[in-house]
């Protein structure tokens, strides 16, 4: 898999944003970091849409949350048959969409999607989980919303003008809170 991550600052790493992991969600602490680095751990996808209601993922970090809590709903199910893997997972859609009601409709468009690619992996013999995290962490062709508004289009190979430093730090007043240390992460020059 080909990851849209690569090469990018921590802040824009999956394993630094919300990453599902062995029966687990990570989710990187936004309302202490920049001041000290901690993750939440979620073992439900429940536990997930509680965090993210908490405010424990900012920015884009919950369009990345909400994939990989459906990738977690996929394995919380993966003993039981088809039909009752689908209904739990379109439950798990509804509700990591409605974490925030806010943004329900752009959540569910990433929640909803991973429930058609689970349903079309079992459906293959695959696995369900692996195949949300692809689509979450590298299958951007077939969920462009979670790009446009994760990456914001940026090429990871090119470092960040000033203007788009700026406007970075206008949309996500955390990372701007967190001072040149933070900004160092996002221009290799340092400023």
């Amino acid at each position: 898999m080909v990851r849209m991550d690569e090469n990018m600052p921590f802040l824009l790493q999956y394993e630094n944003v919300a990453w599902y992991e062995n029966g687990k969600v990570r989710i990187l602490d936004r309302r202490i970091y920049p001041t000290e680095v901690r993750f939440v751990e979620c073992v439900t996808y429940q536990e997930v849409v509680q965090a993210i209601a908490d405010m424990v993922t900012q920015s884009a970090g919950p369009y990345t949350a909400v994939g990989m809590g459906m990738a977690l709903a996929a394995w919380q199910v993966r003993d039981k048959g088809a039909a009752e893997q689908d209904a739990f997972l379109q439950q798990a859609a509804y509700d990591l969409a409605h974490a925030r009601p806010t943004t329900a409709n752009r959540y569910g468009q990433i929640t909803y999607r991973c429930a058609e690619v689970a349903k079309e992996a079992l459906a293959a013999g695959k696995d369900p989980v692996e195949a949300i995290v692809e689509n979450t962490a590298g299958g951007y062709d077939s969920d462009p919303v979670l790009w446009r508004d994760h990456h914001r289009h940026r090429d990871p190979g090119r470092p960040l003008s000033e203007q788009g430093l700026q406007s970075v730090l206008r949309r996500d007043p955390a990372l701007s809170a967190g001072g040149a240390a933070d900004l160092r992460l996002l221009r290799p020059d340092g400023l």
